[in-house]
């Protein structure tokens, strides 16, 4: 995929403001169309066996413990996302256990 990497970074150079990839996850900020992004989804997908899920464009996504966003005036906002999953299996410091089992 880092042959296929080059060309889609390289053809979508105006289009791709950031790009990160972990081992199977994308993250990118996108300035192009919609019809460009159709177009990238469609390229990224053309390259043997890896097929991609995309997701809309939108201006706010969770990325790990985090709602990524960018505001109006184009700033980034950032602020802690917990997952609704999120059983909170630690003890909270104002907990009735000793110092010590904190």
């Amino acid at each position: 995929f880092a042959i296929h990497k080059a060309f889609l970074l390289s053809k979508y150079a105006n289009d791709l403001l950031l790009y990160k990839r972990s081992i199977d996850d994308m993250k990118g900020i996108w300035i192009g169309s919609s019809q460009q992004y159709e177009q990238f989804q469609i390229d990224t997908d053309n390259y043997g066996d890896l097929r991609w899920d995309f997701g809309p464009l939108t201006r706010s996504i969770d990325f790990l413990d985090l709602t990524i966003s960018i505001g109006p005036s184009y700033n980034i906002i950032t602020r802690t996302y917990q997952k609704p999953i999120n059983l909170y299996q630690y003890i909270p410091p104002h907990s009735a256990h000793s110092q010590e089992r904190i």
